[in-house]
């Protein structure tokens, strides 16, 4: 999507004050949902790394073998093997996973996407990424952080509708002018994107301070743009593009 946005594989790419702050954007973003996704994992039992790690240390009678036991609870979830050998094999969208190893894994990547753009490189170096990402699966498989093997308080359907609040509900501040039964036509369009969900898009599009909007057949568009009749479609325009359409 960014690499789309920031000319990435363009042997073209420069520098790009603007794409920089995408990327901050949309990182910040990315960062959110994952912490978001590791809260509501945390209130339902079937999901927490810490029930795992508690299940394996268990099974040991001396303090070196409930370490062992967890290195290889934690290994076999990440790296399985300590060069990597076959990361992810086993991974789990688990709370405190999700949380404490994806969301950084996550962020060496963006963090090599803008390295990428301040150095007006066509490409991100991911034998760089690997090699970072691979040394957080170690970090983490050698890890002796303690995670709550008991879901916390709040009910799991309560957390469910916190966020469907968050991401799934238009913020109508945010989109201020709406024209029904028209597209768009724009400088640029990415999408469509996986959801036609008028909160999801807005959400989306809100993440990225360069969309312009969106439309119900989830294209979102960036730069100058016009529009013409289009049944059933409907256009949301960003409040910081609304005064210029």
């Amino acid at each position: 999507y960014e690499s789309q946005l920031c000319g990435i594989d363009n042997k073209n790419i420069k520098p790009n004050k603007d794409c920089h702050e995408s990327v901050s954007s949309i990182s910040k973003a990315m960062a959110d949902v994952l912490r978001d996704l590791d809260y509501v994992l945390s209130t339902d039992a079937n999901y927490l790394l810490g029930h795992w790690i508690a299940t394996a240390r268990s099974w040991g009678e001396t303090d070196s073998q409930k370490a062992l036991l967890e290195f290889n609870a934690r290994n076999q979830i990440t790296l399985w093997g300590m060069e990597g050998e076959i990361t992810n094999y086993a991974a789990k969208a688990w709370a405190g996973l999700v949380g404490d190893l994806y969301l950084p894994r996550w962020q060496v990547l963006f963090d090599a996407l803008d390295d990428a753009i301040s150095n007006g490189s066509s490409e991100i170096d991911m034998i760089k990424v690997g090699d970072q990402v691979l040394a957080l699966g170690q970090k983490f498989s050698n890890g002796t952080k303690t995670y709550n093997p008991n879901p916390i308080d709040t009910p799991s359907a309560k957390a469910s509708g916190q966020l469907f609040q968050k991401y799934s509900v238009l913020d109508r501040a945010k989109y201020p002018k709406i024209i029904h039964g028209v597209n768009v036509t724009s400088e640029s369009m990415v999408g469509p994107m996986w959801t036609e969900n008028i909160g999801q898009l807005g959400f989306l599009c809100a993440t990225d301070p360069k969309c312009n909007g969106f439309t119900s057949e989830g294209m979102l568009f960036y730069g100058t743009f016009s529009t013409q009749p289009a049944a059933g479609v409907d256009s949301y325009v960003a409040k910081h593009a609304a005064d210029n359409y």
